[in-house]
């Protein structure tokens, strides 16, 4: 697996691809959202950022504790309901007179779940892939990421001028259920998209007949030799006996 086009014609790539990169969207677009929200409230710098990225510090913490339950739970269930779990917490963040520890509790406790999607994610993707696709695949929702946290800077941006960051927050909230159903519906059954690895060649037929080893044909040998020795052994004794009487 070389190409773009290999990688999107394999099963089950394309949904977890579009999944990821929805989900990107939707927590660039409400991060945004949340750190301008609670900035308007409080006036804090600090605490406007701790809204924006707090959640990347409560992944690391979520990392520690949760990434050992990523290979025991049904990829696309996880996924689809993290997506779920994400955009009720946003709706509820977006909450008119909602305190903003509530918000900011919301937005950490969302970031130590979202350690373990990262985990199962790259689970799901070394499944569905072949080894030699993973790097490319990997890769490729690697640049996504990037470019739809590019956009989603910049679409947050549009959206908070232009509604509010309301707004802005329930627009992220209806990306995560994009995301949800997107990776609910993008395969079925627990196994993996990819294809089953072809059978064993058969051994090849002996070219010179069947193989004899060399203990039994030493063992023919020896008993061929043997019952000769007495014959032998008499045919002598014999001669010797009629020389006497010679």
């Amino acid at each position: 697996m070389r190409t773009y086009q290999e990688l999107f014609r394999t099963p089950e790539f394309t949904p977890l691809f579009l999944t990821t990169a929805g989900q990107v969207a939707a927590q660039t677009v409400s991060g945004l959202a949340l750190g301008t929200l609670v900035f308007t409230r409080t006036g804090s710098p600090l605490l406007s950022a701790l809204a924006m990225f707090g959640p990347a510090l409560a992944q690391v913490i979520g990392a520690t504790m949760l990434l050992s339950a990523a290979d025991r739970l049904p990829p696309r269930a996880t996924l689809a309901a993290l997506s779920l779990l994400f955009a009720l917490g946003m709706a509820a963040a977006a909450l008119p007179g909602l305190p903003v520890p509530a918000v900011l509790g919301i937005v950490l406790g969302l970031g130590v779940l979202a350690a373990l999607g990262g985990g199962v994610r790259l689970g799901l993707l070394n499944e569905i892939l072949t080894k030699e696709g993973y790097l490319l695949g990997r890769s490729t929702i690697n640049m996504s990421s990037g470019l739809m946290q590019i956009g989603g800077y910049a679409t947050g941006g549009l959206l908070v001028a232009v509604l509010s960051p309301r707004g802005a927050l329930l627009t992220g909230a209806a990306l995560y259920l994009v995301a949800a159903a997107v990776g609910g519906g993008g395969g079925g059954g627990g196994g993996g998209g990819r294809a089953a690895p072809p059978p064993p060649p058969a051994p090849p037929p002996p070219r010179h007949g069947p193989r004899v080893d060399r203990p039994d044909l030493a063992e023919q040998r020896a008993a061929a030799v043997v019952p000769a020795a007495p014959h032998r052994l008499s045919g002598a004794v014999g001669a010797q006996r009629s020389g006497r009487r010679l």
